[in-house]
């Protein structure tokens, strides 16, 4: 499976998390939000629709609970934005470019930084 890697940035370590493509869900782009998240826009590719996920290593996330921030990468990789959306659907916020976020979002929709 090819991927992705990117640091993750946890208190002070650099953490290396590897996000995967994961079946037919392709990987656009990825980067870290602040001291404890990571955004990560994909695309499932049987659907015209890009989304984006946004987890956070403090959130009420049962693998949040582990120090490894592999782990918990991976485990957002293989059971949420590889599985369907589900009732997630009913919830997703569009931001100005299109996509369409979930997961632990802020007031504002995350923005890569430049």
């Amino acid at each position: 499976m090819g991927g992705i890697r990117f640091g993750f940035m946890l208190a002070s370590p650099v953490y290396e998390l590897v996000v995967r493509s994961v079946g037919c869900v392709g990987v656009a782009d990825a980067w870290t939000d602040g001291s404890d998240a990571f955004c990560v826009v994909y695309r499932y590719m049987t659907v015209a629709k890009t989304l984006g996920i946004r987890m956070t290593k403090s959130g009420p996330y049962p693998a949040a609970e582990t120090a490894d921030a592999e782990r918990f990468g991976r485990e957002v990789a293989d059971f949420d934005i590889g599985e369907p959306l589900g009732t997630v659907a009913n919830n997703l916020r569009q931001d100005k470019n299109g996509i369409d976020w979930w997961g632990y979002l802020d007031a504002e929709t995350p923005e890569k930084p430049t």
